[in-house]
């Protein structure tokens, strides 16, 4: 079974938290009453303010500002778009359009697209497996270090290091995170049918001695069925003659 939805938060509402609540509560009202169901939510949220990576997500803010993060947590769900979707100039980079399930093995992947007209979203494919088998895909991702040393040393993070220890270390986490997503790129491809390491000739000698395994096995079964019934045949004869 599968829910979907669609949901658009206006980021211009009178009350932003009574909105991040509202998706938040139904949120938590789809997965509590369909339990075995595979939720698939997507849309525009709206929260530039939390930074998303592997599924989880890394927030400046706090869980009372963000009642969806907590929801999130509580189900073990994912939100799998890690990319930014929104970009302008003058602005930061933001990730508002979100595809969050709680079965991120049934998406195969996640791509954006350049925007559509004027619109500043960047359009979000999220490819879907909604039969019972096994993704033919498998993710890979490739983190470039040499760069995220280069930027970081760029960064001059003794600046943005205050008194206030807490707030150094998130600081320091997000600047991490955000340069750790930037410099990572994530790949799908099919998975091989067999190992690597399993050339045609090893496979063809592990045919063989599967082969030798089962013939051993069964001239050993045969054995052991002829020394079991000679005593038994031979017990009756001793009866039969003493009858």
């Amino acid at each position: 079974m599968f829910v979907l939805s669609s949901i658009y938060r206006n980021p211009s509402s009178p009350c932003q938290l009574s909105s991040q609540r509202a998706i938040a509560e139904m949120t938590q009202f789809i997965l509590c009453n369909f339990p075995k169901a595979t939720l698939f939510m997507t849309g525009d949220f709206n929260l530039p303010c939390v930074f998303w990576i592997d599924g989880e997500d890394v927030t400046r803010s706090s869980l009372e500002q963000n009642p969806l993060i907590q929801v999130l947590a509580d189900n073990v769900a994912y939100q799998t778009v890690t990319v930014p979707t929104r970009i302008c100039p003058g602005q930061n980079p933001s990730t508002l359009d979100l595809v969050i399930t709680n079965d991120p093995e049934k998406v195969i992947g996640t791509l954006t697209f350049s925007p559509i007209g004027s619109s500043d979203h960047m359009p979000v494919l999220s490819p879907i497996q909604l039969n019972s088998k096994s993704s033919k895909y498998t993710k890979q991702s490739f983190t470039n270090f040499k760069m995220m040393v280069e930027e970081l040393i760029d960064a001059n993070l003794e600046i943005l290091i205050s008194d206030d220890v807490e707030a150094s270390w998130l600081i320091l986490k997000n600047t991490l995170l955000e340069s750790l997503a930037k410099h990572t790129s994530v790949t799908w491809k099919k998975k091989q049918k067999t190992l690597a390491f399993l050339t045609p000739k090893i496979k063809k000698l592990c045919d063989r001695k599967k082969k030798l395994w089962e013939k051993f096995v069964k001239q050993k079964q045969q054995q052991y069925t002829k020394s079991t019934k000679l005593p038994g045949i031979s017990s009756e004869k001793k009866r039969g003659n003493s009858l």
